[in-house]
């Protein structure tokens, strides 16, 4: 009988996944919660002041495959990552497990833009720069 417990239990961890699904689908949006009730939803950019005066200047990304940062500036943005660093908001995927989850996961990309907007303006009045394509869409 013990080792059919620990042949399950191999099985469980090689797979990744578990056989309370129901409770990692409640784990998932609990944690997204926990997350998003320690940001700033509705000012984003106060969240970013407060971060950038006390030194932290990396970016907020979400998960998809990966934790990435959100919005249409890719490549930029990865560039700012790589160079600042990135703290990945818990609780974000890309799978959708309820209409619930769904909307969290919408605020917490929302919410990532709009900061990662705020923190590279910021670097940029740092250095000097005034160059910001971050306003501008890539394909007009």
């Amino acid at each position: 009988m013990k080792i059919i417990a620990i042949l399950l239990s191999s099985l469980q961890l090689l797979s990744g996944t578990s056989f309370g699904s129901d409770a990692q689908k409640v784990s998932n949006t609990a944690i997204l919660k926990t997350t998003l009730a320690g940001l700033n939803l509705d000012n984003p950019d106060d969240d970013a002041r407060h971060n950038a005066a006390h030194g932290d200047l990396r970016l907020i990304g979400v998960t998809d495959y990966s934790c990435h940062p959100p919005g249409r500036e890719g490549l930029e943005l990865a560039s700012f990552a790589e160079t600042y660093g990135l703290r990945c908001l818990d609780g974000t995927s890309d799978v959708i497990e309820s209409k619930e989850f769904g909307e969290l996961d919408k605020q917490a990309r929302d919410y990532s833009v709009q900061y990662n907007r705020a923190i590279v303006e910021f670097i940029r009045q740092r250095e000097g720069s005034n160059n910001s394509c971050m306003d501008s869409p890539v394909n007009p």
